[in-house]
Parts: structure tokens; C-alpha cells; sequence
């Protein structure tokens, strides 16, 4: 058997080297996160990154409050529930925009490859802006219904016609065609490309990526101001001026919501680069008007109690 001094030396060798490999991740871990933080905090990365940083945040305080709010009406107005979790469902959809975003700054410091973050940044356009779109639609219609809801088949309907949106919507995806008869896009990200120019470059290159955004923007058109005028419609049979006044800022909030997806929908036509760069405090905007006049409208008339 080996002395107890040569054990004992040998153990004190494994834990030293032990340590220094410790040490070593440890220090590697800590230059990626500095590299991370020193990318996202440069130009204009950082406004979009603490942009994506309050839409997440936010995002998910506001659909606390409003699952809160539907759990506590459930027992006394179903419809107005089922309404104010379609709320929950689009602020969601909403703050997930920022959590696609900051995923996708990871590849600022090669922990995802760099030709990732153009797809990551329209996945995350469409996953929020299209399903806040749905939700937001299905809310509306929910509120401005008196007594019944819209049937089953209606809901359902819809929500299949945004799971096609979703499924169509790019016809590649990191690379991969998802169309036979598209062949791969090659995009070199260069360290001095922006984000901007990258997801610009992404999408001149995506034909059907093209004809989605125009239509998703126009349904967002359509649809926004459709609800915002039955809205209209049902605060004008308000006697109470308090509920009244509420009820019409709600419509005039969805009414501002269809006028974004006008100017969105210029900018795609014009100004790209501008569309992308802007969609960050357009969907902070729309995050508060939709948010802040649901709140304002359970506070009056017969919705008071609630």
C-alpha cells in the first residue's frame, strides 16, 4: 500500500486541478456573459434590447393581472371571463416578441450561430404580432357580445386559420427549406452587419415570408378596425356616460391599433429597415393601449363589479 503522505499528496493534486479546470469554466463563463452584455449595451442594440427587455416583463405582469381578473368574474359573467382570458392570452402572445429577441442576442457570442438570429427575429414577429392579432380579435368580438358568445366552431375556426399563418409563414427556417422548391438561403452575417440589415436580407430573400407579412398585416387592418367599430357600436347603447366614455376609448384603442398596421404596412413597402427597428416601441405602445383601456372598461357601468 502507498504511504498515508503520497495519498494525501495526490489528493491535494486532484483537488488543485480539479479547482483550476473549475476556475477556468468559470472564467470563460464570466469573459461570455461580459462579451454578451458588452454586444447587447453597443449602438443601437441596446435601445432594441432594452426595448424586447420591457415587452417581456411587462408582458407577463399584464396577463397576471388579467388571468387574476377573469378567475375572480368567472362565477359572476362567464362571457366577460372567457373575454378577459383572451386578453391574458394576447398579452402573452405580445411579450413573447422580446423573449424571441434576447433568445436570439445569444448569438452575439456564438452560443447559437449568427445565421439563426434573422429567422429567430420573424419567427418571433409573427408568433406575437400574429397570435396577439387572433387573441386580441376573439376578445373583442367576446366583449362586444351581450349575452352568447360566438359559437364553437366560429373560435375554432379562426385559431386554425392562424395555425395555417403560422405553419406557411417562412418557407425556410435556420436554413432548412421548408418548401421543396426553394433551395437554401445562404446569408453570411459579417461582424460589422447589423441585426437590422440581417433580418432586412432575410426577408428580401423569403418570397413567401413576403406575401405572409403583407398579409398578416392587412388582416391586422381589417380585423383591428372591424372589432373597434362594433365596440363603437355597443358604447353608444350605454346610458351611463362613465361606461360610455370607456367603452368608446376602448374602440378608439383597437381603432390605433388598426391605424399602426396602416403605417407598418407603408414601412414594408418603403422603409424595411425602418419597419423592423420600429416595431419594438410600436409594440410597447400597443401593449399599453391595449392593457390600460381592457383595465379602464371593468371599472365602469355594468362591468363595475367586476
Amino acid at each position: 500500500m502507498l504511504p498515508c503522505s503520497t495519498l494525501l499528496v495526490d489528493f491535494i493534486g486532484y483537488v488543485q486541478g480539479a479547482t483550476a479546470i473549475t476556475d477556468s469554466l468559470s472564467t470563460n463563463n464570466r469573459a461570455i456573459v461580459s462579451l454578451w452584455l458588452e454586444q447587447v449595451s453597443a449602438g443601437e442594440n441596446f435601445f432594441l434590447f432594452l426595448e424586447a427587455l420591457l415587452i417581456l416583463l411587462m408582458g407577463g405582469f399584464f396577463a397576471a393581472i388579467l388571468h387574476k381578473k377573469s378567475l375572480r368574474t368567472k362565477k359572476k359573467d362567464k362571457l366577460q371571463a372567457r373575454a378577459l382570458m383572451y386578453a391574458t392570452f394576447a398579452t402573452l402572445a405580445l411579450s413573447s416578441k422580446g423573449l424571441f429577441f434576447i433568445v436570439g442576442t445569444l448569438s452575439f457570442v456564438n452560443i447559437i450561430p449568427a445565421i439563426y438570429f434573422p429567422p429567430l427575429y420573424w419567427f418571433g414577429w409573427h408568433i406575437s404580432l400574429l397570435w396577439f392579432l387572433c387573441f386580441g380579435y376573439l376578445f373583442g368580438l367576446t366583449f362586444a357580445r351581450s349575452k352568447k358568445s360566438y359559437d364553437t366552431y366560429y373560435v375554432t375556426g379562426i385559431i386554425f386559420l392562424f395555425l395555417f399563418l403560422t405553419i406557411f409563414y417562412n418557407d425556410r427556417f435556420f436554413g432548412v427549406p421548408l418548401l421543396p422548391f426553394h433551395k437554401t438561403l445562404q446569408l453570411r452575417i459579417h461582424e460589422n452587419t447589423s441585426i437590422v440589415e440581417a433580418s432586412e436580407v432575410f426577408f428580401q430573400n423569403s418570397l413567401l415570408l413576403t406575401y405572409s407579412v403583407s398579409l398578416h398585416l392587412f388582416l391586422w387592418i381589417g380585423l383591428f378596425l372591424f372589432v373597434a367599430y362594433k365596440i363603437y357600436r355597443r358604447a353608444r347603447r350605454y346610458k351611463d356616460e362613465s361606461a360610455k366614455r370607456a367603452t368608446a376609448l376602448l374602440a378608439a384603442s383597437f381603432g390605433g391599433m388598426g391605424l399602426i398596421g396602416i403605417v407598418w404596412l407603408l414601412l414594408l413597402s418603403n422603409n424595411l429597415s425602418l419597419l423592423i427597428t420600429l416595431s419594438f416601441p410600436a409594440t410597447l405602445v400597443i401593449m399599453v393601449l391595449f392593457y390600460f383601456s381592457i383595465i379602464n372598461i371593468y371599472k365602469h357601468g355594468r362591468y363595475s363589479r367586476l
